[in-house]
């Protein structure tokens, strides 16, 4: 499963409209960054944005530039992503190449990605490699080390906030996208994970809810994650609604031991597990009290 959590604990400031409705989630797409470093001791600046994003895992191209501090003489790069964890850029004598690369028109095996990028592109005038394993400059006559002072090689990112009034807003999981049910200290946050590459769950869904408790100074209290459904994990799960406030997710695979069931009640913010109900009397569950189904839900815990 994502992580979805690790983000909460930073607490952000921000100057906002009053006329701006709360709570919410603001959703941030971020397309290029600026690195700073240094090549054999002589400072420099890289700057990055994505261009293309491929078919093959976590790969995408990049356009940008670099120079350095001393002359300040940009040279053009174009170059690729992988896995958010290396960077390979090339700076080329002309367009017909930037663009077969940045477009993906050269035929390549991700897992061999660096490779086939020699193969294909060979003819460059200087390249960069940049990885948590090895980062070096490089021409036809010399290598030299680089040194970058940010780590985080992602250049293409979403970013989300949990906006909880005027003033608070609480960095979350981008994978976020509603607001499902909410009071002044408890949030219930509907996630939704689309996967992409290969595989059985390459392409798998992963959606569920999360819920948040606040002190009257927005610290987080408590956190929790209930899917209803996902691949990698076997979880599958089918719901059904009691009334306007209660719905229950009832597990459909009790082979999983990650699959269990849970009701979700928007009307006093919260979520439980539960064992599953027998659902041909939902008719007579309708008919009682919110009190009482509560209190049946948890008895059948």
């Amino acid at each position: 499963m994502k992580n979805l959590i690790s983000y909460l604990p930073l607490l952000l400031c921000f100057s906002l409209s009053a006329q701006k409705e709360y709570p919410r989630i603001d959703s941030i797409e971020v397309n290029d960054k600026i690195f700073y470093g240094e090549i054999d001791n002589r400072l420099i600046t890289i700057y990055l944005k994505h261009y293309k994003t491929s078919e093959e895992k976590n790969i995408y191209s990049v356009t940008g530039w670099y120079y350095f501090n001393e002359n300040k003489n940009k040279k053009l790069l174009a170059g690729v992503s992988v896995d958010n964890a290396k960077l390979v850029l090339f700076n080329f004598d002309n367009s017909i190449l930037t663009n077969q690369l940045i477009d993906f028109q050269f035929d390549f095996f991700w897992a061999n990605l660096h490779e086939d990028l020699e193969t294909h592109f060979h003819s460059y005038k200087e390249k960069i490699m940049i990885s948590n394993e090895s980062s070096y400059w490089s021409n036809k006559e010399n290598s030299l080390p680089i040194y970058l002072y940010d780590d985080d090689l992602k250049i293409k990112k979403s970013l989300a906030y949990l906006r909880l009034n005027q003033k608070e807003a609480i960095k979350i999981s981008p994978l976020y996208i509603d607001i499902k049910a909410y009071n002044n200290q408890k949030y219930i946050l509907e996630y939704l994970y689309e996967g992409i590459g290969s595989g059985q769950c390459g392409t798998g869904v992963e959606r569920g809810f999360s819920i948040l408790e606040f002190d009257n100074s927005y610290n987080l209290l408590n956190s929790e994650m209930f899917l209803f459904e996902s691949c990698a994990q076997s979880i599958n799960t089918t719901e059904e609604i009691i009334n306007k406030d209660i719905s229950v997710y009832i597990c459909e695979n009790n082979s999983s031991e990650r699959c269990k069931s849970f009701y979700v009640d928007t009307n006093k913010i919260e979520i439980k597990w539960t064992n599953t109900i027998d659902f041909e009397e939902t008719e007579w569950l309708t008919s009682l009290s919110l009190d009482k189904i509560r209190q049946l839900l948890i008895e059948k815990d």
